[in-house]
């Protein structure tokens, strides 16, 4: 029954967004600086950029909100005397910030469009641009529509950025534009935007990298041109974190897209070295999402490894308002997962139970290419029980619909599990012709998984990854050795078949 079960790999999307940018360190000196400074308007500035630091620290404990309402009303105490219409622009922004963190998202909206009226007809250009950014982060990138709109707002944060001459912030937004071009579909812009963010933050000598770093990687990996270049960004990315001492969400996102990249090229278990390194930090935050996608997948590769009770083990830490959740889209992941891990141990009766709520799912809302993977999967059950017709009638709705939205992988997976039921029924003449295609199509497939091995495989070679590797002192000799291996382990697959 091996590898008649669909692998479902789901990507692990972290957009950037306008977050804290203050450190410690920093809030520290602003204390400092605000016994020292006398002049009112410089005051103000330190007391809104404290309000901000706390408003953005992490966790969620209301005397932070509390201590940045005092820093925003000695502020605007200030401006009375002072009068300065960039310091009320920017005291709005402020104050939007902590009530969308309060959760009144609509008012926050309207303080921000309100300062950027007030903002832009002042010289403070820098404070103009971050505005700009907020109020794009209103815009949901789900939505063509709204991802247009922000797309179009951060390139007005670009603008004023640039004519601030803040390097820093205007890199961020392009990190922040290219993520949002990828959402689009549209990877050459994205990565040409990420590199110029990349050589903004180099002309200042930035080290806090490796969000732009992770995010050209993904773009590389979803382009699925060079996964060599994919994996040189993303372990730059993870390098650039350990540097930093980025211990983050963010490590999450970087080592997840490392899986999936592995997982792409059929190094499974490589996937999930670097799946399982991800979820460490999801369940270090109690990041329930995160837990919840990176759970699916680990499975999902356990399922690819032929190691299916490590897949039901590890589907057992998936949170429990997504096990209870109504979502049919919910229910369909985790469904396949179970079912697939099921089939492979040949324990049939647990697999009936998510083999029926499949079915149930699939005349519910959810995506062509899931219900063609529902399809299949319930068809490799029913193979697995014997009940050759109904195999056989889900197995034809699953190829229609993979025929109808053309994906490849989709066909090679359906033609498998094919012949194996020709066969299995005694129609060994539509067998050997199912097989004949199977194998045609499996070769080209193969041909390309292997070219996407040797990039990877030198990207490897070249940052030492492999400890056999890094024990040689001849390279060279163990390089061509690998790649001799792959060729074999190829002729051996071609003569099986």
């Amino acid at each position: 029954m091996k590898r008649l079960v669909h692998s479902i790999m789901l990507l692990l999307i972290v957009v950037t967004v306008y977050g804290q940018d203050i450190s410690r360190q920093d809030a520290d000196s602003m204390r400092y600086a605000l016994g020292e400074t006398k002049k009112d308007i410089d005051r103000i500035y330190l007391l809104l950029n404290l309000a901000r630091f706390q408003i953005f620290k992490p966790g969620e404990n209301p005397i932070d909100l509390d201590s940045a309402i005092v820093y925003i009303k000695e502020a605007s105490a200030l401006n009375k005397t002072v009068k300065s219409s960039t310091a009320w622009g920017y005291q709005l922004l402020t104050e939007s910030f902590l009530t969308k963190e309060r959760g009144n998202k609509e008012e926050g909206k309207k303080m921000v469009e309100k300062a950027i009226t007030i903002l832009g007809s002042g010289s403070n250009k820098s404070y103009l641009g971050r505005a700009y950014f907020e109020l794009s982060n209103y815009y949901d990138y789900n939505d063509s529509l709204q991802l247009s709109r922000r797309i179009a707002l951060v390139q007005q944060s670009i603008d004023a950025f640039q004519q601030a001459g803040d390097l820093k912030e205007k890199g961020r937004s392009l990190e922040m534009i290219g993520d949002l071009y990828s959402e689009t579909g549209d990877f050459d812009k994205t990565i040409q935007v990420l590199k110029q963010a990349l050589a903004v933050y180099d002309s200042i000598k930035l080290q806090s990298t490796q969000g732009a770093y992770a995010l050209l990687g993904a773009s590389y990996l979803f382009q699925g041109r060079d996964y060599g270049k994919a994996l040189s960004y993303l372990l730059e990315s993870l390098k650039t974190a350990r540097l930093v001492m980025d211990t983050t969400i963010r490590l999450c996102q970087i080592n997840n897209y490392i899986g999936v990249l592995y997982n792409e090229i059929g190094r499974s278990e490589m996937a999930v070295k670097y799946l399982a390194d991800a979820l460490e930090v999801a369940r270090k935050y109690n990041d329930e999402q995160s837990i919840y996608l990176l759970v699916l997948n680990i499975a999902s590769a356990y399922n690819e490894l032929d190691m299916p009770a490590k897949a039901i083990k590890v589907l057992g830490w998936l949170p429990k308002k997504n096990l209870l959740s109504d979502d049919p889209n919910d229910k369909s992941v985790i469904g396949q997962c179970y079912l697939g891990a099921y089939i492979l141990l040949g324990q049939f009766s647990r697999a009936q139970l998510y083999s029926d709520t499949l079915l149930n799912v699939a005349n519910e809302k959810i995506r062509d290419l899931g219900r063609s993977n529902i399809y299949r999967l319930v068809a490799s059950y029913f193979f697995g029980t014997k009940q050759y017709s109904k195999a056989r009638y889900y197995l034809v709705k699953s190829s229609d619909i993979v025929k109808r939205i053309n994906r490849e992988n989709g066909r090679i997976q359906n033609l498998r599990l094919l012949y194996k039921l020709d066969s299995a029924q005694g129609n060994f003449q539509s067998a050997y012709n199912h097989l004949l295609v199977y194998k045609a199509k499996t070769d080209s497939v193969s041909s390309e998984r292997k070219v996407r091995q040797f990039q990877v495989l030198g990207v490897e070679y070249e940052v030492g990854m492999k400890e056999d590797l890094i024990k040689s002192k001849d390279k060279d000799i163990i390089l061509l050795t690998q790649r001799n291996s792959l060729q074999q382990a190829n002729l051996r697959e071609a003569s099986l078949i």
